[in-house]
């Protein structure tokens, strides 16, 4: 019976075949089938395809690294934010990109995450295409196969300029505050202070004239107002 007819990727071999001379008598010719392995390219190389349009799509910046830190592809919103050429931040150039007092920091964050295979997660200032510096939320996970082992990391940044402009003048307001309860607080305890020191006197003064002023009904009356005023101006500046 006929069989259906298949296309075959062959791999070919060619090597001479030599006589006792070294005179080529004839070729040797070996072919291997690899269809199954340029089947698996293709397959690979559509799903990498695949990768970078939804890469590409999303409004995020993506990026991703070999095993050990080196970095070997950004989608284009990571180009369309930084304005660099397309491969000049591979390897380590990237850390060129975010604020000096930045780069310290984000190295060794980064460092750990390589060697403990740990999340990497840290907030750092990066240059856009106008050469001014951006806050951005820098995340990274490791892809691991079958075996536990990492063979990629796959990361993104994340504009959060306007969020931790926000989040600074939230801060420093609530610093304000704080200052202004502390001066608050500062001036009613002085205050207090200052009241309650004449007060005493007064009740006392209040006291001895109304002591004095037994047989005198206007001057004790007159002394007990004081005395009474005085208690309560003193209850007073103890609230206060």
């Amino acid at each position: 019976a006929e069989g259906e007819l298949q296309t075959r990727n062959v791999d070919f071999v060619y090597q001479p075949i030599l006589d006792a001379q070294g005179r080529v008598e004839g070729i040797f010719v070996q072919g291997s089938d690899v269809t199954d392995h340029v089947a698996a390219l293709e397959a690979l190389s559509e799903g990498e395809a695949r990768f970078r349009t939804i890469a590409n799509l999303v409004p995020q910046m993506i990026w991703s690294t070999l095993p050990d830190g080196f970095h070997d592809y950004y989608n284009q919103r990571w180009y369309d934010f930084t304005g660099v050429p397309e491969g000049s931040t591979d390897g380590e150039a990237w850390s060129g990109m975010f604020h000096p007092d930045d780069q310290p920091s984000a190295w060794a964050r980064w460092r750990h995450s390589l060697a403990t295979g740990e999340p990497y997660e840290i907030e750092y200032r990066l240059r856009d295409r106008h050469g001014e510096y951006q806050w951005v939320l820098g995340r990274a996970l490791p892809v691991r196969d079958a075996s536990g082992a990492i063979v990629r990391w796959m990361g993104t940044c994340t504009e959060i300029h306007e969020l931790k402009r926000v989040q600074q003048a939230l801060e420093a307001s609530q610093a304000a505050l704080r200052a202004t309860d502390r001066q608050k607080d500062q001036f009613l305890a002085m205050l207090a202070h200052e009241l309650r020191n004449p007060l005493m006197p007064i009740s006392t003064a209040a006291h001895v004239l109304k002591l004095g002023g037994q047989d005198d009904g206007e001057v004790r009356q007159t002394a007990e107002i004081i005395e009474r005023q005085a208690w309560h101006m003193r209850a007073l500046v103890e609230d206060l």
